[in-house]
């Protein structure tokens, strides 16, 4: 019988099955390094959802590619502009809205 997906590892693969495999920040200048599987709404904020944290961090609605360079960025809070509520992927709301997380979006995205 194969090994237990740690939830990390069930977040990537579901992305592979559901996002295109591009940046997810291309627009905010050119893209450096292979792509990597990133959580929109931080793992550490979850801490104040409605819900198993495991299965929040494996879901892939809360996912999107980026290069290591907007990577790099997005985790030093170095974006310039700051991202906004729009530029994240339309499946966040959702995910937001069913764990009870949309004062976050609203704290650290600018309208």
């Amino acid at each position: 019988m194969p090994a237990k997906l740690s939830a990390k590892q069930r977040h990537r693969r579901d992305l592979e099955l559901t996002v295109p495999q591009c940046c997810g920040l291309i627009g905010r200048g050119s893209c450096d390094g292979r792509l990597q599987a990133d959580h929109v709404l931080k793992v550490q904020w979850m801490r104040w959802a409605e819900g198993d944290r495991d299965e929040m961090v494996a879901d892939a609605r809360n996912g999107w590619w980026l290069c290591e360079w907007h990577h790099m960025l997005k985790d030093r809070k170095l974006l310039r502009p700051p991202l906004r509520r729009q530029d994240l992927p339309r499946t966040v709301e959702e995910f937001a809205a069913e764990f009870k997380l949309e004062p976050i979006i609203e704290r650290h995205f600018v309208q």
